[in-house]
């Protein structure tokens, strides 16, 4: 979809309604998803700074998008503001703000992410941590390199359980 014209979302503010995820199990980032006075489902857009520069429509049907946490609710964006990020805890529930809210997060929780190699390097990168990021590689070459022994040790066969 197109963004929306400029002239529109300048001075309207965008209610955060929904978190959209690829799968439901924790954990993992999350996009915040903000209704458009259409009634429409819009993502932020960004120019680079951190701040929201539009909105784009999302289409969502089919999707996965959980309701934001009851603290969420009455949270919005208008173009200008800081851009929010979403964090799907491993307990479960989600953390909301701007990216250092997020960030502080994320490095909390990166620890309990090893047993997930994709996430936890997509949580290194966006935490900028060099070291977990190396390590976090290191996996996720084993993993596309020898994915038929990673799925079996994930199962449990070949004597490690």
């Amino acid at each position: 979809m197109n963004p929306v014209d400029e002239n529109d979302s300048v001075a309207q503010d965008w209610p955060l309604f929904g978190l959209y995820r690829v799968q439901e199990e924790a954990p993992g980032f999350a996009i915040p998803l903000f209704r458009g006075a259409d009634g429409r489902a819009y993502a932020q857009l960004s120019d680079g700074t951190e701040h929201v520069s539009g909105f784009v429509g999302a289409n969502i049907s089919g999707c996965i998008v959980f309701a934001p946490p009851e603290a969420s609710n009455s949270c919005s964006a208008r173009v200008g503001d800081r851009l929010l990020y979403a964090f799907h805890k491993p307990d479960g529930s989600f953390h909301i703000g701007a990216r250092d809210s997020v960030e502080k997060v994320v490095r909390e929780e990166l620890h309990k992410l090893r047993t997930l190699p994709f996430t936890w390097r997509e949580a290194a990168c966006f935490v900028s941590d060099q070291e977990q990021i190396r390590l976090a590689s290191i996996e996720t070459d084993k993993l596309l390199r020898w994915p038929d022994e990673s799925a079996e040790l994930d199962r449990g066969v070949g004597g490690i359980t």
